[in-house]
């Protein structure tokens, strides 16, 4: 086991420096955006896992400025190369395996699995998510993105060589099942257009909690809307 789990981080020293190289792309953005989206703010504190080379640690950082970021990944040698782009004091880069991360006695706003599961033995996701749970708190939110099945299914026939050391399909119903019995309820999915149509999917989920019937503000209407409205009453 420990054989192998130095042959996955020396492949990601490797891997790292080439995604270096690339800088940042649509797959990066998009993400950050979709942090903005749903709610990332300037105090925000967010744990990142398998940050990788450290581009979207950098894009994180010019939002979150007075929060706190934790960035870790396997790659010594990415982690290295993300200190280099990501100094600013709220940062902390740690190496560890994302299987046995442990951040203790903190509950972090947010909490990002940017496509990582793929690349990690499925008989770990449950023991990953029940982690990831410990440090969550009512309000967090856990943002996974993966590439769908068909996606990698497809990339196995046509282009293997560009494919990582562990690079595996994963279901919907699998991931969903898993969150669920780690004590997670999802709350938003979607499918993405990366680079080709419908290659990745976006799950956003939070801690499972018994429901409240909480009130939510009117929804504010058009003029238009409001004479719709009375129109349809009558």
């Amino acid at each position: 086991m420990k054989n192998f789990e130095k042959s996955i981080s020396s492949f990601y020293d490797s891997y790292g420096s080439d995604d270096f190289k690339k800088g940042c792309n649509e797959r990066h953005l998009f993400l950050y955006d979709k942090l903005i989206e749903y709610g990332l703010k300037d105090n925000s504190s967010i744990l990142e896992l398998g940050c990788g080379s450290g581009i979207i640690t950098k894009l994180i950082s010019q939002k979150v400025k007075s929060g706190k970021i934790v960035s870790s990944d396997i790659s010594p040698k990415s982690i290295e190369i993300s200190k280099n782009i990501n100094k600013n004091k709220n940062i902390e880069l740690i190496v560890a395996d994302i299987v046995k991360f442990k951040y203790d006695n903190f509950i972090f706003d947010y909490i990002s699995l940017f496509d990582i599961l793929e690349h990690v033995p499925e008989e770990e996701h449950l023991g990953i998510f029940q982690n990831i749970k410990t440090m969550m708190g009512n309000n967090s939110k856990l943002m996974i993105h993966v590439p769908t099945y068909e996606e990698i299914t497809y990339g196995r026939i046509n282009y293997p060589e560009e494919l990582q050391i562990i690079d595996q399909p994963l279901k919907v119903e699998d991931i969903i099942a898993k969150t669920a019995e780690a004590g997670l309820r999802l709350e938003y999915m979607t499918l993405s257009n990366i680079w080709h149509k419908c290659d990745y999917q976006l799950f956003v989920l939070g801690v499972n909690k018994p429901y409240e019937a909480e009130e939510i503000p009117a929804p504010r209407r058009s003029l238009l809307s409001k004479i719709y409205i009375k129109f349809l009453k009558k």
